[in-house]
């Protein structure tokens, strides 16, 4: 089962300008991510605990064989025979959308 999460991110960007015969004043008020959304943006991939070091391609007599990484394998299959461990960080959020920023510039010109 495949979970597809959308990404939402609302910004409001605004601007206005008052002139007057060589002066210019200008306001902008922008707002990013205007909703507040903490979207998950990227999961832990690595399932292989990192203390365990790596999955071995071998025949059943113990030679390496190195063209079964092209064939195809099961990883989990592979973990329980060598006795691997899942990381407990796997398939948990890694990082999130960012906070709301608001931004105000005043500016004059002369």
């Amino acid at each position: 089962m495949r979970v597809f999460i959308s990404y939402r991110r609302t910004d409001a960007p605004s601007a206005s300008r008052q002139l007057a015969e060589a002066l210019k004043l200008r306001f902008e008020f922008y707002v990013n991510n205007l909703f507040n959304n903490s979207t998950v943006l990227d999961r832990y991939k690595t399932i292989l605990h990192e203390i365990d070091g790596h999955l071995y391609f071998q025949n059943a007599d113990g030679s390496d064989n190195y063209g079964a990484i092209f064939k195809g394998f099961d990883t989990r299959k592979l973990m329980t025979e060598q006795h691997s461990r899942i990381d407990p960080r796997y398939n948990q959020a890694n990082s999130f959308q960012g906070p709301r920023q608001l931004r105000l510039q005043v500016s004059f010109f002369f």
